[in-house]
């Protein structure tokens, strides 16, 4: 299977605050990176969305439950991750955002749940400030670590691609990666930066039920 290769990245002012909703974008809140996820108008899958709104005022949609009423708990041994998992749902306007603390996952309650038959589970999370930050470690992870979600019932997932994608490409591969009648399996999107011509990247990681 791939491996992640990290693209060449230039460096932003981590003091400014930067909102792009795009259909798994990056959503930038002060220094701590993250991932916005537009939702398809009938539920099914998320899709492509750009808001151009951005600055230091911009806030960022959706809720989520706190985390110490996650109904999961989300574990990757090699690197030591242990953090709780909470729902997410999407705003009025099909805006899926990651919870506000960096150590906390988010699930997409109006999708496919840990355990179902079908569908993909999407997880979003912060990565990159803190160092601690939930998914920092995603990018470095290979084919064959485990992922493990505990709830009613102890589920662990091997991964099995960890890559990078460009906003554009990312919404041109939205119906595959996030496809709600498919194979069971893990899709968690976070931040990867930016590449040379300012476009956002994400680290997609995808891990099947074993």
């Amino acid at each position: 299977m791939p491996r992640w290769l990290p693209r060449h990245r230039r460096e932003r002012p981590a003091p400014t605050v930067y909102t792009l909703l795009v259909a798994a974008g990056i959503l930038v809140v002060g220094a701590v990176w993250a991932v916005s996820v537009m939702i398809a108008s009938d539920g099914s899958s998320p899709t492509a969305h750009r808001d151009a709104d951005s600055g230091e005022n911009a806030t960022t949609p959706g809720g989520t439950r706190p985390g110490g009423d996650a109904p999961y708990h989300l574990r990757i041994p090699r690197f030591g991750v242990h953090a709780p998992m909470v729902e997410s749902v999407s705003d009025d306007n099909r805006v899926l955002t990651p919870p506000d603390d960096p150590l906390v996952a988010g699930w997409w309650g109006q999708g496919a749940a840990p355990g179902d038959d079908v569908g993909a589970v999407l997880v979003v999370g912060h990565a990159g400030e803190p160092e601690d930050a939930v998914f920092t470690a995603v990018p470095s992870m290979s084919d064959g670590d485990l992922i493990m979600v505990t709830g009613s019932a102890s589920l662990t997932y091997r991964v099995t691609e960890v890559f990078e994608l460009t906003s554009g490409e990312l919404a041109e591969r939205a119906d595959e990666l996030f496809d709600q009648d498919g194979p069971p399996r893990l899709v968690v999107i976070t931040s990867g930066g930016w590449d040379d011509d300012g476009d956002e990247i994400s680290v997609v990681l995808l891990a099947d039920p074993i």
